[in-house]
């Protein structure tokens, strides 16, 4: 042999052991002799076709006697080669096949490792719809639904309308919270055509506002540029059957590269090529529905591939070195498990099946350019056992193969199941994927059966998977991106509970996590699929992929979170699962609060205030100047959130040893109620504190209001009673806050007093002072240390007028002359009292601010040049708000309005003294200043005006002396008296900034109740929010108001109190007929988060004034036409036009004008020349009336007169340098 084949390569074809009695006992000792014999001198082996050798293994001898040199490419003798693996699969196989069930199946707690990119996925086709809008072309899905090749003739023409929903996906990305968001491109949107010959801007500007945005939410934007959906144009071409479709691809991706790539630092060029050559050319099942698994389905994978390496190269030379950017490719496989383990055949088989999904992209890209041997070796056997070409796997040239070799910067890996394999022994020569592969699928009965009959649960299989691609392709050198993992569930299984695919992702990552901590696999990123529900190819709308569900019913696409959503979110804050949670922390505060100083002392208002400028000021205004509307921003440390209070929204009413509050009592007795409605489980939150963070985060909120329910900490009222199960609640909802650099805003008492404290007479009896004091205690001590914003008391008006006056809240008292004004004044000493605590124990250490929080409706004056009812309307206010803001922000005591009213119709009323308490000196000065900050809530406005009212029965409403009413033209809502006047708050701003020193203000409530099931697409609620937010605009920027905070009400739908479940105020929707209470983002939540991110309201950019001067030779001009100036209409022999007969017909222009003088410039051309030259115009356009010149319209007459004005009106204008334009 070595002299005859000096200096050449052999391939020992076939070596059959005849009688070879060493070959029985070790089969490698005369292989390896042979080997070594062969390599002597200047012969070399290159390789051995082993499949008789495989004969005389058992399948329990896996081990291998040569290694190959990647450097020389040639067979070396290798002492110790003897014990190395023989391949990878069978590695990886044996390495886990004697794991018990338990041992395989055991939870890891553990962490993954820092900096792992947590993402979610879409692609263009499945979610963007507007199929052929601005200027989009079409792909092939849209040729493939159109014919009806899909699930009941669904198409993707709409999909989930993430064309125009960019930032509703960006919302919801902000709630998951990932690192990365995979999305991909779609060719024919922006290659309409498929070559760079037609752009489509409208596309590229959709998918830079994309990425824009996602960076805004430091979010990474992972980008695919081929997701299946191939311009139609090039499929008629022969799409990737024909090889000049490489050259499109790269110069689409050229355009991609230099378009987005400053901002894009993972590129993938193509998302499971296997599906593509699969289902596209083999079964047919996907367009272009070719049905030739023999020929195209290789051809295809062999174009892709070609592509796809060049793509890469032009990211490597041209851009890499500037974008620093990343590419890849993603490719799907399942886990092969052997269905026979101890037969050698299935083993066999199992990595054969693995090399045909897998092997047949990675080899070439990771490991030397070329198919795996396996694949090469079987097709050709198939071949050969048949007496046609079954197969045909096209050939690289050695250039190629260098050229493909180490085309990827990551493996991008996607999976979904596993299978177990068999080998087919007598194979049929009809061209199919498992009769060229001669391998068998099936699953064991044992695995979890999906929606998808591909689908088992075999979270195990991934495992393994990620260490066969560790040790087959990516070693040490190559990170591994998971980036496709998901489970679909079907129509019929609960759309929003969707607990199979919380377990299918706990599992599954579980798997990951031991790959990456147990392995020593390199996983860097783990990818959900999928953001939403979308089209799911031939089988349309119904298997469904979403971490939030979308209703394709409505035209609004709305999206809502499902329980995989807040699951996968808390795995992701976790970075996995840590075996105990970390204690907590003392975090810093995350917004700057105003530095808490004491207020500067104010005088008694007068009668009426000085806050009387207000209306002066404004009520005056037109309509026009008071509803213009103002561009611009709030100051930077401006605090946005979102505010509910404990009894409408927690629930868990009686749970975990919470005590019964007045409104449990109340809402318990039948008739009470709108619907018999009550708060028992409200939206659940007392069990949903993921939900709820996960929710305020995509919101984008500073800050988040919420109140303390009094009896679930303390439930008989009193500190011998604390809940830990309470107080645990508030502690992990104020962490979830915190760890989000959300700000709580605390509220200490929302109405719901404990029914343990109500039976001792509530707020009529003093005692509550000290028990409230207790409580507030208690909570600055437990959640001070986080907690920087507290309110005292909500609506302290409310608890004292509707709980105590009206009676139509609990606790029912009804006695509106004399219970509101004692119960106000135990709520003022009980508020001070808590303040002065604060001030005395907490505030050195804590730094917070401290306020109560009044309702205020502005009041306008129904005649404002009346003084009567200038000094009503301040009555008014004095009453409703000044009951409470005096004492505190100015001398401790009531308004001396309100004292003088009271008090004069006591003595009316016969009275030994006035109705309305009095305070002592020290009182006075105790209240005084109990207050950092001005907070209020408000929803409307009135119109007052001054009334005499009945002395009896004794009233508070009548004491002021006022009626209000609204104005039937005011928009209104599902709250009667809660119409929108939106230009009413710029006028209260207005009022506290007088009335009260220009102090820090908060609006903490402000917000519209819209009287419907479902109102996910609520304008209504947008223009309300959006005209209040400009009018507080007004007060910030133009007035001067020192507002320093919003917040709409609110956060979702929740129990309005008399009102029940009817009005809707929240900016989520919450399905209360579903027991998992879902949440919904309105279109006024994606709005208010644009509010935030803007911080206001700025001028859009195409709206900005442009600077700067026309060119040089610019024509300016003015222009008119002769029948409009000329007049002379009969002068000097001129004839009749269609507008002199039409102005002279009776009824046919307004006010039966005519144009027979008009502006007599056919006597005027000296004074119209003049004004030309003073407005410095270049150019005059004008036009000529014909019957001026003609007046039968004919050259038979020609009226020289007509003629001879517009040769003078020329002769001026040239004279003056001015061009004439005619008309």
């Amino acid at each position: 042999l070595q002299s005859v084949w000096k200096d050449i390569e052999i391939l020992v074809f076939s070596l059959k052991f005849l009688d070879c009695a060493s070959a029985e006992e070790n089969p490698f000792i005369p292989v390896a002799a042979i080997a070594t014999a062969i390599n002597k001198e200047d012969t070399h082996m290159i390789g051995y076709d082993v499949n008789e050798f495989l004969d005389f293994l058992s399948s329990d001898i896996l081990t291998s006697f040569y290694s190959i040199s990647s450097k020389t490419n040639t067979l070396q003798e290798n002492p110790d080669a003897v014990l190395a693996p023989r391949s990878s699969y069978e590695t990886v196989w044996k390495m886990f096949a004697e794991q018990s069930e338990l041992e395989r199946d055991s939870f890891l707690q553990d962490v993954f490792p820092s900096g792992f990119l947590w993402g979610a996925s879409t692609g263009a086709f499945n979610v963007e719809g507007a199929w052929a809008e601005d200027g989009k072309g079409e792909s092939i899905w849209d040729q493939f639904g159109h014919a009806g090749h899909v699930y009941l003739n669904q198409t993707a023409d709409v999909a989930c309308d993430s064309y125009y929903k960019t930032s509703y996906d960006v919302y919801l990305l902000r709630g998951l919270h990932p690192q990365l968001y995979k999305f991909s491109v779609s060719w024919p949107r922006i290659f309409p055509a498929g070559t760079n010959k037609t752009i489509n801007s409208k596309g590229v500007d959709y998918y830079n506002q994309l990425i824009n945005r996602l960076l805004d939410s430091n979010i990474e934007p992972m980008v695919t540029l081929f997701h299946w959906d191939l311009p139609q144009a090039l499929q008629v071409l022969g799409g990737w059957q024909n090889d000049s479709i490489i050259d499109a691809f790269v110069n689409y991706a050229d355009f991609c590269f230099s378009t987005f790539g400053d901002r894009v630092k993972f590129w993938i060029t193509f998302h499971e090529p296997w599906v593509i050559s699969y289902a596209g050319y083999g079964t047919g099942e996907h367009p272009p529905g070719i049905t030739d698994p023999g020929v195209a389905s290789y051809k295809v994978a062999h174009t892709i591939l070609k592509a796809h390496a060049k793509v890469w190269h032009l990211y490597n030379d041209k851009y890499r070195s500037k974008q620093l950017g990343k590419v890849g490719l993603v490719l799907n496989s399942d886990w092969a498990e052997p269905k026979n383990p101890t037969s050698s055949e299935d083993v066999r088989a199992s990595e054969r099946y693995l090399q045909f999904m897998l092997g047949w992209f990675a080899h070439p890209v990771f490991v030397n350019g070329d198919y795996p041997d396996i694949l090469k070796v079987q097709i050709q056997d198939v071949n050969q056992q048949c007496s046609t070409t079954v197969a045909q796997l096209p050939v690289f040239t050695e250039e190629e193969k260098s050229w493909v070799k180490g085309t990827a910067d990551f493996f991008g890996l996607s999976h979904y199941t596993s299978h177990l394999v068999s080998a087919v022994t007598n194979g049929t020569c009809t061209p199919g994927y498992e009769s060229i592969g001669s391998f068998s699928l099936h699953a064991d009965p044992s695995w979890p059966q999906t929606a998808s009959s591909w689908i088992h649960v075999v979270p195990w299989g991934l495992r393994r998977l990620l260490k066969f691609v560790s040790q087959e392709y990516t070693g040490t050198e190559i990170p591994i991106y998971i980036a496709g993992n998901g489970v679909p569930t079907g129509d019929a299984a609960d759309l929003i509970n969707d607990t199979l695919r919380v377990d299918y992702f706990r599992r599954y990552i579980n798997e990951a996590l031991k790959a990456v901590k147990l392995d020593g696999v390199d996983v860097r990123s783990y990818i959900a699929r999928s953001l939403v529900d979308g089209f799911e190819g031939p089988v349309g709308y119904s298997l469904k992929f979403g971490l939030h569900h979308v209703d394709f019913e409505d035209s609004n696409r709305p999206r809502t979170p499902k329980a995989s959503a807040y699951f996968y979110s808390s795995v992701i804050e976790k970075n996995g699962f840590p075996s105990k949670v970390l204690d907590r922390s003392s975090a810093p505060v995350l917004f700057d609060l105003p530095v808490p100083s004491k207020l500067p002392s104010l005088p008694a208002s007068e009668v009426p205030s000085k806050a009387k400028v207000v209306w002066q000021k404004f009520s005056s205004q037109s309509g026009f100047e008071r509803d213009t509307y103002v561009y611009g921003t709030f100051p930077e440390d401006f605090t946005w959130g979102v505010s509910s209070s404990a009894y409408q929204i927690e629930g868990g009413w009686d749970a975990d040893g919470k005590g019964p509050s007045i409104w449990d009592h109340f809402t318990h007795i039948p008739g009470n109620i709108n619907n018999n409605d009550n708060g028992d489980i409200a939206c659940d939150s007392y069990n949903k504190v993921e939900e709820d963070i996960y929710l305020l985060r995509a919101l984008g909120v500073k800050n988040y209001r919420f109140s303390l329910s009094w009896s679930r900490i303390f439930p008989n009222g009193r500190n011998n009673s604390i809940n830990s199960y309470g107080v645990d609640y508030y502690n992990r909802l104020i962490d979830g806050l915190v760890a989000n650099s959300i700000t709580p805003i605390v509220t200490l008492y929302h109405w719901d007093l404990p029914q343990a404290l109500q039976d001792i007479g509530g707020w009529e009896s003093s005692a509550l002072i000290d028990l409230f004091n207790s409580f507030a205690d208690f909570c600055f001590q437990t959640f001070g240390d986080r907690v920087k914003f507290w309110i005292t008391f909500n609506e302290p008006q409310v608890i004292a007028w509707v709980g105590y006056g009206t009676g139509a809240f609990p606790p029912n008292v009804k006695d509106p002359g004399s219970a509101p004004y004692e119960v106000a004044h135990i709520l003022l000493k009980a508020h001070a009292r808590v303040y002065h605590t604060y001030d005395d124990k907490y505030r050195a250490s804590q730094g917070g601010v401290i306020a109560l929080c009044p309702n205020i409706d502005w009041a306008e004056p129904k005649t404002p040049s009346d003084p009567r009812d200038i000094e009503a309307a301040d009555r008014y206010l004095q009453f409703l708000v000044g009951w409470f803001t005096h004492p505190i922000f100015k001398n401790g005591d009531y308004p001396e309005v309100m004292k003088w009213k009271v008090g004069n119709r006591s003595e009316l009323q016969n009275l030994p003294s006035s109705r309305l308490p009095a305070f002592t000196a020290e009182e006075r000065e105790y209240i005084r200043g109990t207050a950092d900050v001005f907070c209020f809530n408000t929803y409307t406005s009135k119109i007052v005006t001054h009334a005499t009212t009945r002395l009896r029965p004794f009233s508070y409403e009548f004491d002021q002396e006022v009626l209000s009413k609204v104005d039937t033209s005011w928009p209104s809502s599902a709250i009667s008296d809660h119409r929108a006047v939106a230009w009413g708050l710029r006028r209260l701003l207005n009022w506290i900034k007088e009335e009260y020193g220009n102090p820090p203000i908060y609006i903490i409530e402000n917000g519209v109740g819209i009287k419907t099931k479902s109102d996910v697409d609520d304008n209504s609620r947008i223009f309300y929010h959006k005209t209040y937010i400009d009018e507080a605009l007004k007060a910030y920027k133009l007035d001067g108001v020192n507002l320093r905070g919003y917040n709409a009400w609110s956060f979702m739908d929740d129990f309005e109190w008399l009102n029940g479940y009817d009005p809707r105020f929240g900016l989520h929707q919450v399905d209360f007929d579903n027991p998992s209470r879902p949440r919904t983002p309105k279109r006024s939540a994606v709005y208010y988060a644009e509010i935030i991110r803007n911080n206001g309201i700025p001028l859009p950019k195409e709206d900005e004034f442009l600077y700067g001067e026309f060119p040089k030779n610019f024509l300016w001009s003015v222009a008119t036409a002769a029948y409009q100036i000329e007049g002379g209409w009969r002068a000097d022999g001129k004839g009749l036009s269609i507008w002199d007969q039409y102005s002279h017909t009776p009824l046919k222009i307004s006010n039966d004008e005519t144009g027979d003088v008009a502006c007599d410039s056919y006597h005027k051309i000296e004074e119209d020349v003049e004004m030309l030259k003073s407005l410095n115009v270049s150019h005059y356009r004008f036009s000529i009336s014909w019957p001026r010149i003609l007046p039968d319209g004919t050259t038979r007459y020609v009226n020289e007169k007509g003629l001879n004005y517009y040769e003078r009106l020329i002769d001026a204008l040239l004279a003056a340098n001015i061009v004439p334009q005619v008309t």
